[in-house]
């Protein structure tokens, strides 16, 4: 006798597996990799059976489609368990892996860390990174932090059979290309303080009963071009006075761990991301003294470092409580110094006033003095502690830029004295570069 082909309620004939629920839409019912059945949903017959051709492709190229039900928080704790061996075996830093780690549990679990393997396209990818920069505030190069664990979880995703293709694959050169491109028109005077602005700065500073105490730090920061992390992690016994250097072997790392206030700083120091951070920055006169006001007022004060973060002590610059500065501590003075700097500036009714801007920007200002003070650039390369001269160069072109630009108008009006100026200090003549 002929077995009787089931039909769903317009007549339409069901294959294998196939079924109408109720309300009527359509489910497809399989065996995945591991033996385990699964189930699709659509609702057409329609819609069905291309999820049918997919999930048959997928069987057939070896990819388990119950595997790509699981969901990239679930995905990253078995990366987080691979990783980990790779530390214990050394081929991992620690610091690195507890950085990836940070990451991804501050920026992508509690949200896009839900979503299944198999829904996270380059699509949501890419919405999900304008979403950081746009919602959360993240630069592009924070970006580029959580991007790298993401792009190793769905690496692991593939390698296991799970998903077909990296979805994150190419995203941040994409993202990259795109920031570049916006940010190709800025002037170098946008992301850098002018000789101008420099010197109200640093002379604000001087003459601000209530701000005078950052004075130390912002000079160290103008005059060596190091990163916060840098300057923050600092200690005594890396400032040589009598060789006249400063020794850069790591950084200060601060994590906002969420929670109750007084409970959410974690300080951790991590080695130079490369060799070349690696370094020794020769001490200019201006920032001999500095040092040697940051120990006076200390002394003065009664302040002394308290903190021991993964085995460093004795940290150069401090609160009044001893404990460690951060990246936002110092933004925040900043902004503070900026707002109080102006207001008194338009009192005077002075046109020069100070831009908003970061303790990253003093980075760029030294970079920018070295260009206008016709400094080598591999010189340059060496005191920033880049691995790649390209990035001395990609960063700070606009910067050589203007200063080409103003240098040709100084030859056109034959202005040979201020060709052979090579100043970068405070005040003219201060301090001089050979």
């Amino acid at each position: 006798m002929r077995a009787q082909r089931r039909k769903d309620s317009k007549g339409k004939v069901l294959r294998k597996g196939e079924y109408e629920r109720k309300n009527g839409s359509y489910m497809y019912v399989f065996k995945g990799g591991s033996g385990k059945k699964c189930t699709i949903y659509a609702p057409t017959l329609k819609e069905l059976r291309i999820k049918e051709d997919e999930v048959t492709k997928d069987v057939l190229d070896g990819i388990d489609p119950d595997g790509a039900r699981a969901t990239l928080n679930e995905m990253y704790a078995r990366w987080k368990s691979s990783r980990k061996l790779d530390v214990e075996v050394g081929s991992l830093r620690h610091s690195t892996y507890r950085n990836y780690c940070y990451m991804y549990e501050q920026f992508v679990m509690g949200d896009f860390g839900n979503a299944k393997l198999k829904d996270v396209t380059p699509a949501k990818v890419e919405a999900f990174y304008k979403f950081l920069i746009t919602q959360r505030g993240l630069k592009v190069a924070s970006v580029d932090g959580v991007h790298v664990p993401l792009k190793q979880i769905m690496q692991l995703a593939v390698d296991c059979n799970l998903i077909r293709r990296n979805p994150t694959d190419g995203m941040m050169r994409k993202l990259k290309a795109a920031h570049k491109k916006k940010e190709a028109g800025i002037p170098a005077q946008d992301r850098a303080l002018t000789r101008e602005q420099q010197i109200l700065f640093l002379e604000y500073l001087e003459s601000s009963e209530s701000n005078r105490r950052w004075l130390p730090l912002f000079t160290v920061l103008i005059f060596t071009g190091m990163r916060i992390g840098e300057l923050t992690g600092l200690r005594w016994c890396d400032v040589h006075e009598q060789e006249g250097s400063i020794e850069i072997s790591h950084t200060l790392v601060y994590y906002d761990q969420g929670g109750t206030k007084g409970k959410r700083c974690k300080y951790a120091i991590n080695s130079t991301k490369t060799p070349a951070g690696f370094r020794s920055i020769p001490m200019l006169p201006i920032v001999k003294q500095a040092f040697r006001e940051e120990r006076e007022r200390q002394e003065r004060d009664g302040i002394k470092s308290r903190m021991k973060v993964d085995g460093y002590e004795d940290f150069v610059f401090v609160n009044r409580f001893g404990d460690c500065l951060n990246q936002g501590t110092v933004n925040k003075a900043i902004r503070r110094i900026v707002r109080d700097c102006n207001f008194r500036q338009l009192d005077k009714g002075s046109e020069v006033l100070l831009p908003a801007f970061s303790c990253h920007w003093l980075r760029h200002t030294f970079a920018t003095r070295l260009i206008e003070s016709d400094v080598n650039v591999k010189a340059a390369q060496k005191l920033l502690g880049h691995a790649d001269v390209r990035t001395t160069m990609n960063i700070y072109a606009a910067a050589q830029e203007d200063f080409v630009s103003n240098e040709l108008s100084k030859l056109t009006n034959h202005d040979t004295n201020d060709l052979q100026n090579n100043e970068i200090g405070l005040h003219e003549g201060c301090v001089t570069t050979a």
